[in-house]
């Protein structure tokens, strides 16, 4: 309490963090602070230990500041008075989807140069857009033999012996990986760097190799390979909160 009677911010803060520990039995908590609040993370770990919470329960991730650029300047976007940008105007200025993945793609504790004129941009060198024209360009092989089924039996693997379907199954294998070590430990630009990792190596693949009409037992297995390729896409995105666009 303070010399005016009034409780400090820690006061507040660890009322707070009992209710959700002792009352509400949460085993993690996750607070998502600015830079301003480095030197207070230890302060209220220390104070959670005093309340008999194990501190370990207690992630603190500190985030930077983000600058706003086009054309190469900083910009500000605000009409305001203020020095600050509200979600909903960047989401006006550039979409849900590109807001998202872009901040998503930096690690929190890292400065972050938001680039408006890319976010916009309805072309490959938009990161999130060549994500999802990965996606996409997966679905509409499989939308042109809507009869074909998986048939992990009869299909033949060991026919997918080209250099990029040998890098593609390797970056596949990768994704259960990749959930797990970010749900550990929060790194969340982790799963949009595979994102962007496997819609390269997808592309790749595709540029390189005939799919439908590549012989049965070829075609087969390249469908296989394309069909995990959009069930991947498909549970990320899902993940990060980014759509499935039908076309682009």
């Amino acid at each position: 309490i303070k010399s005016d009677g009034l409780p400090t911010y820690l006061l507040s803060d660890l009322a707070y963090h009992y209710d959700k520990f002792i009352k509400r039995k949460f085993d993690v908590a996750v607070d998502i602070w600015g830079a301003d609040h480095h030197g207070y993370a230890e302060r209220l770990k220390k104070g959670v230990a005093a309340l008999a919470i194990d501190p370990a329960k207690l992630k603190i991730i500190i985030t930077q500041l983000v600058r706003f650029v086009s054309g190469g300047k900083e910009v500000r976007m605000s009409k305001r008075a203020g020095e600050f940008v509200t979600m909903d105007e960047l989401i006006k200025e550039v979409g849900a989807d590109a807001t998202r993945f872009f901040f998503l793609m930096h690690a929190p504790g890292t400065h972050m140069d938001f680039d408006l004129d890319l976010a916009k941009e309805r072309s490959v060198k938009n990161p999130v857009y060549y994500a999802q024209y990965a996606y996409v360009r997966a679905a509409n092989i499989l939308n042109k033999v809507r009869g074909w089924r998986l048939n992990i039996g009869r299909t033949a693997f060991d026919l997918l012996k080209d250099e990029s379907e040998k890098k593609l199954i390797l970056e596949l294998i990768k994704f259960s990986d990749v959930i797990l070590e970010t749900a550990q430990d929060y790194e969340v630009h982790r799963l949009t760097r595979y994102a962007l990792e496997l819609a390269k190596k997808f592309h790749h693949f595709y540029e390189k190799n005939k799919v439908v009409g590549a012989g049965k037992e070829l075609e087969n297995a390249r469908l296989a390979l394309v069909l995990a390729v959009k069930n991947t896409l498909n549970n990320l995105f899902g993940v990060l909160g980014i759509s499935k666009p039908k076309k682009m």
